[in-house]
């Protein structure tokens, strides 16, 4: 019977002491920009721009991989992001930042297969909590749109 190990790592920096190739799975659910206050001060996505953000998740994607066996397998639970534009102190109209492609493209960039994917309804939402978001407005005015209630679950 082989060894389990279980690691809880920042991928940022506190995966350097594991070995290269020697992680069967990865399973993580990266941070939501800066859409969630996490209540940490190194939070990732705090205070930066989506394309910087990217970047910074590129190179934990690079470390998660240098970890993972070759027929390991990197399972990633991400949902967009839906962000409102501020116009001039006014809200308008939201805009989708698909992170579940971006993370796609990152892995398709470095040649690592996309296995699998599937897409996840999230349920158990206290009753009451999305009263008025859903089918309601955005803001002011007529704008509508939906509340995202599904994640990606992909498989690398």
């Amino acid at each position: 019977m082989s060894q389990l190990s279980l690691y809880q790592k920042d991928s940022t920096a506190g995966m350097s002491e594991i070995n290269t190739c020697s992680i069967d799975l990865i399973l993580t659910s990266p941070p939501y920009w800066d859409i969630i206050d996490y209540k940490n001060c190194n939070q990732l996505g705090q205070g930066l721009t989506y394309k910087h953000f990217m970047l910074i998740l590129k190179n934990n994607i690079i470390e998660c991989m240098r970890v993972l066996k070759e027929d390991g397998l990197a399972v990633f639970v991400v949902g967009d992001i839906r962000k409102e534009k501020n116009y001039s102190g006014k809200i308008g109209r939201p805009r989708i930042y698909p992170l579940h492609s971006d993370i796609i493209q990152i892995f398709v960039d470095m040649e690592f297969d996309f296995f699998q994917h599937f897409i996840w309804r999230k349920k158990g939402v206290k009753k009451g909590q999305l009263k008025g978001i859903i089918y309601g407005s955005v803001g002011s005015g007529s704008l509508r749109s939906m509340l995202f209630r599904h994640f990606f679950i992909l498989i690398f």
